[in-house]
C-alpha cells in the first residue's frame, strides 16, 4: 500500500490495519506453526491471504485509477473478484458515476467493513458480498468488466475464467487482470480473450476484451 493510499483509507476510516491484525491473531491461534498460505484455510476454508501486508494485500488507489481510465468499452457495471475493502467502489465511482459495482470477498470482516464505509459515502450503486469465488454455488454475474486477481490456485482461477466464456458467448466485456497467474492462463489457454494496449511502462495489470 502506498502512502497515498494509506492516508485515503484513514480519511474514509477503513480500518484495514486493525482488521488484518486480528483476523491475523485468530490465525495463529488456530494455527500456531501456519503461514500466510494455511491461515486463510484454517479461518475460511479457502485461501483469503490473512498474514499479508496491506500494502501487498489491496490494490493501491493509484493503480486503481489507471485501471478505470484503462476501460475502453461502455462501463455500465463492474465486477471485482477478490474485492477486499472495496476500494475499487470508490474509485470507479469518481470516473463513472452511473456505473454500479459489484465486489466478491470471502472474509467478512472485510465485507462489513467495505459496506459501512460505501454505505456512508452514499455510493448506493456499490455493494460487497461475502462470497467464496471457489465454491460450487457461485455464479458469475454478467457486467461490462471484471477485475480479476490471483485469488485462489490455477484451479480456482480456471473455474471464473471458464464462466466467463460462458458468458462471453452472448455478450462483450472487458477483464482487467492482476497477477502473474492469471494473466499467463489467459494468455496461453484462453483466445477468445483479446489482450488490448495500453500506455507504455503499464505493467500492473492487463487488459483483455472480448472476441
Amino acid at each position: 500500500m502506498s502512502e497515498h493510499s494509506r492516508r485515503l483509507d484513514q480519511t474514509r476510516g477503513i480500518a484495514v490495519a486493525e482488521i488484518e491484525a486480528k483476523l491475523l491473531s485468530r490465525a495463529r491461534a488456530l494455527r500456531a506453526q501456519g503461514d500466510v498460505n494455511s491461515w486463510g484455510e484454517a479461518l475460511h476454508g479457502a485461501q483469503s491471504w490473512v498474514g499479508l501486508e496491506p500494502q501487498t494485500l489491496e490494490t493501491p488507489y493509484e493503480e486503481l485509477a489507471r485501471m478505470c481510465q484503462a476501460l475502453q468499452r461502455d462501463v455500465r457495471h463492474v465486477v471485482d473478484l477478490g474485492a477486499g475493502y472495496g476500494r475499487l467502489g470508490h474509485v470507479l465511482h469518481q470516473f463513472y458515476p452511473a456505473a454500479s459495482f459489484t465486489g466478491f470477498e470471502i472474509v467478512p470482516e472485510r465485507v462489513e467493513e467495505g459496506n459501512r464505509v460505501l454505505a456512508r459515502e452514499g455510493l448506493t450503486r456499490a455493494r460487497l458480498y461475502c462470497v467464496d469465488l471457489a465454491g460450487e454455488d457461485f455464479v458469475m454475474p454478467r457486467a461490462s468488466a471484471y477485475l480479476i486477481y490471483d485469488f485462489g490456485n490455477r484451479a480456482h482461477l480456471r473455474r471464473a475464467l471458464d464462466q466467463l466464456g460462458e458468458l462471453a458467448l452472448t455478450q462483450h466485456f472487458e477483464v482487467l487482470a492482476r497477477g502473474g497467474t492469471i494473466r499467463s492462463l489467459i494468455d496461453h489457454a484462453y483466445p477468445w480473450l483479446l489482450r488490448k494496449e495500453l500506455p507504455v511502462g503499464e505493467e500492473a495489470f492487463a487488459l483483455y476484451g472480448t472476441c
